[in-house]
Order: C-alpha cells, then structure tokens, then sequence
C-alpha cells in the first residue's frame, strides 16, 4: 500500500495577519495514496477577508531526501475585495520515488505574507537504507550475554510501603549487571488475586524513573546506568566499552527478573517490553536479544539508523541533535574518534541491525515532523522486520508529544497482544 502523509507547519509573517485565511485539502480526502493513484496534490482555497484587492503569487517548492528541489511552480494570486480563490497543484507523479518530502508553500500579496511548510511521506513501506551489520553482530552479543549470565544477578527486592496504595504494591529491585554495575528498577503490581500481563518499560534519554501506577497490568520501569558524557559517544571508541552494551544488558537482566519471579503475581506469558524516545530503541535490541517477549511498544523512538540519519544532516548541511553532538565530538578528534570509527561502533547498536531478529508483534508510532529521528530512519527499521503482526502509527501535525489517537491505539494493541477484553 502507498500512504501519502501530511504534515502542516505554518510560519505566519503576516503583514496583516487577518488579511486573508487559507485552507489546504489533498487530492485525497483521508490524505492516503495508493500505489494507482496518478496524481499527488492538493487544492487550496483563499479567502481574501478584506475590503481591497489583493495580488500577489503562491510559491511552491517540493524538496526530496538529498535536498534538491523536484518541483518549482509560482503562479500568481489576483482575489477581489471579499471574494475567495481556489489554486490547484499538482505533482508530477514520476518525480515521487518512495521517500519523504518537504514541501514549502509560500503565499505573498500586498496585504499578507505567510510561508507554510509540511512534508509527505510516498510509499513508505518501500523506504530503504544501505544497513551494514557486522559479519560478528550475533557472536558479539553471544559473547556479551554470556558474560552477563555468568555473573549472580543478586537480585534484590524491597517493597515501599511508603509508594504503594490499597490497590498498587511497589516494589525497588536490584541486580547486579556487567561492568560492576548495579542498576535497578521499579516494579508496580496490583494487589488483587491472581497473575498479571507485565509491561517493562526500557529507559528514555536521561530519564528520571518513577514507579507506574496502573490497575490492570503490572509494570517494571528500569533504570539508566550513569555516564559522565552524552550516552551515545560514552566510550564509542570501543564496542566492548561502548556504554549501549552496558545499557541493553541492563535490561536484558531487568526483563529476566520478571521470568523469575512468577510467584510474585506476574504472567510471564503475557510480557510486552516498550520505550519512549531512547527507550523504543532499548525495547527493539532487547526484544530481539531475548525471544520471550509477546510484544514491543515503541513510541517516539529515538536514535535510529544514525548512518541514515548521518547522510540525510550532511546532504540537507543541516545537523540536529544528535548528530550535532557526533560532528562536534569528531571534529574536536576526541581518542582519535574518526566518523568511520563512531559509525562503525554504532552498527553493534543501532536498533535498525536488530529489527530482523525480532520474533514478536510490534508497534511504533512516530512524528513525520521529527528532526531529531528523521522519519526515514524509522521506516527503514519497520521495513525490515520480518514478523506478521505490525503496526505504525504517524501523525501527521505533531512534533514532541503524538495526539490522543495514538494512545487509544496503544491501549487496543496492548491488550490484544495480551489478550484481555477489550
């Protein structure tokens, strides 16, 4: 299937700001296009709201991946004194291979200015990327869950009456992990009869982890082992040190726990491992690393395909965070970390090398807006895996925080996964 999404970003300039009003509709009305559609575009309609004419032109710019302008048109605007006009733009369909565009309208009269900015995603299910996994990917993390099962977990467990309620009982777990680290997590259990599903949450950037309070499913929220620099150049001169295997084992050994201990009321057929930014990416390589998870919920997530992402920042001459940390960590030549070193390093790591030893259903929901994991890069994990049952969710005019339809979706998903009524 070809989706065609709209993301709408106005920057109003106005002159004057009530001059005129606009509204945008694609060919399509639920905006979704399918690999027969011929045509890509849109109508808009402009109502001039004042007492004088108004003339001027519609600038429209179409930019692709590589940051080259595909379509260019600039017809002119002539709208009487409160009167309306209807513009249409189309695309030439040719031009759309599978991929994200910008596209940049920019109205100018003598009465308004305004430049509206929004991007369409064509075929998405076709995005790729040229992925490189190391020849010793798997033995590598053999080796590293061998270590990490050779040491005594030490598991410690202390419920904190203090946190808990009549109907939650919170419990503070610890265990010991590799590189001498003891991380830990909080794990929040109905106190009613019987076993319960167990979602584990993996760790967002620099989080700060707090117990969850939910009535219906268990939940362990693990913590983020410290680092004195940005997590994602802590160590990256060296695999073996690089602070990600430290973290993804972390979890491995929260997510063991919970196999553990069933006596505790937790259902360990019924687990779902999720994240939120850094945290959708942990879920992934943990899902992956470890097979007995039902599910993995993945929102907003972070830190995917950084090579991608890397050759999208250079050819745009654009860097945001995080490869504006990486560039500036490369050119002040820390340990000799050269970019082929940090990107071959990031391969063990990148959640897109674990999409395809993924064994479970999955769903990611994710912003086309976002800068800081260009949506490319996710497609090109969700491309890749090999599984039956997956979902995506995009929305189409958020930039941080997605809107309410995604988290009525998450909540029918993860309770089929888990299989309770609805």
């Amino acid at each position: 299937m070809c989706l065609l999404f709209i993301v709408f970003s106005a920057i109003s300039q106005s002159r004057e700001p009530n001059s005129l009003s606009f509204k945008i509709k694609l060919f399509n009305k639920d905006a979704i296009f399918h690999s027969k559609d011929l045509h890509i575009g849109y109508s808009i309609k402009m109502k001039n709201e004042i007492e004088d004419n108004q003339r001027g032109s519609m600038a429209v710019s179409v930019i692709n991946d590589s940051n080259v302008i595909i379509f260019h048109d600039s017809p002119g605007i002539f709208i009487t004194a409160k009167s309306s006009l209807v513009k249409y733009i189309e695309f030439d369909r040719s031009r759309f291979a599978p991929g994200l565009y910008t596209v940049i309208i920019v109205i100018n009269t003598n009465h308004y200015y305004d430049s509206i900015k929004y991007v369409i995603a064509v075929e998405p299910e076709k995005i790729s990327s040229v992925t490189y996994r190391p020849s010793d990917f798997q033995a590598f993390w053999e080796d590293a869950k061998r270590e990490l099962y050779n040491i005594d977990p030490k598991f410690s467990v202390v419920k904190k009456s203090e946190l808990s309620t009549e109907a939650i009982d919170i419990y503070y777990v610890e265990f010991q992990s590799v590189d001498d680290v003891k991380s830990f997590a909080w794990l929040s259990i109905p106190n009613e009869k019987g076993k319960f599903p167990v979602l584990v949450k993996m760790p967002d950037f620099k989080a700060d982890v707090k117990p969850d309070y939910r009535r219906d499913i268990a939940v362990m929220t693990i913590g983020l082992r410290k680092s004195n620099s940005e997590y994602f150049i802590s160590e990256v001169n060296s695999k073996q040190r690089f602070i990600y295997r430290g973290i993804y084992l972390d979890c491995l050994r929260g997510l063991d726990f919970v196999y553990r201990n069933t006596q505790m009321r937790l259902d360990t057929s019924r687990v779902i491992v999720s994240g939120v930014g850094q945290g959708a990416g942990i879920a992934a390589a943990v899902a992956a690393l470890d097979g007995r998870p039902r599910g993995v919920l993945m929102e907003k997530p972070l830190l995917m395909d950084i090579p991608l992402m890397y050759s999208i920042s250079e050819k745009a001459k654009k860097y945001d965070w995080p490869i504006s940390v990486l560039q500036d960590y490369i050119k002040n030549n820390r340990f000799g970390v050269t970019k082929d070193l940090l990107l071959r390093t990031w391969t063990y790591f990148d959640p897109v090398n674990f999409s395809s030893l993924i064994k479970c259903s999955v769903l990611a929901g994710f912003s086309l807006k976002n800068n800081i994991t260009p949506p490319q890069c996710v497609y090109t994990f969700i491309n890749q895996l090999r599984v039956l049952k997956k979902e995506t969710y995009t929305c189409a005019e958020c930039i941080t925080d997605l809107d309410p339809g995604y988290y009525q979706l998450q909540n029918v998903w993860m309770k089929e996964v888990f299989r309770v009524p609805l």
